[in-house]
């Protein structure tokens, strides 16, 4: 063990670089997963996965548009803002 007293933080602080990370990481992550849903999940299962039809009976809706716009969203800023704040900023 070294003699320095300086602690490392759990997380990294909660600045705009932080949040262009989680935001372009969830961009990365949406991608990735919609390649994989739309177009390689076919091969095994003999359609592909839709997630906005998952949105639409969970919340009622007709238009595939809004679905999506909400499948989106989720995918991109809030499920990668819920796993960087909630685990890492209890532990604090």
């Amino acid at each position: 063990m070294s003699g320095s007293s300086h602690k490392h933080p759990i997380c990294p602080p909660l600045v705009w670089h932080t949040l262009v990370t989680i935001i372009l990481a969830g961009i990365v992550a949406d991608v990735s997963w919609e390649i994989w849903a739309r177009y390689i999940t076919p091969f095994w299962v003999g359609g592909p996965l839709q997630p906005a039809a998952l949105v639409q009976s969970v919340f009622g809706f007709r238009n595939l548009f809004w679905a999506e716009v909400i499948h989106a969203v989720v995918g991109v800023v809030f499920y990668h803002w819920v796993t960087f704040i909630l685990p890492v900023r209890w532990l604090v």
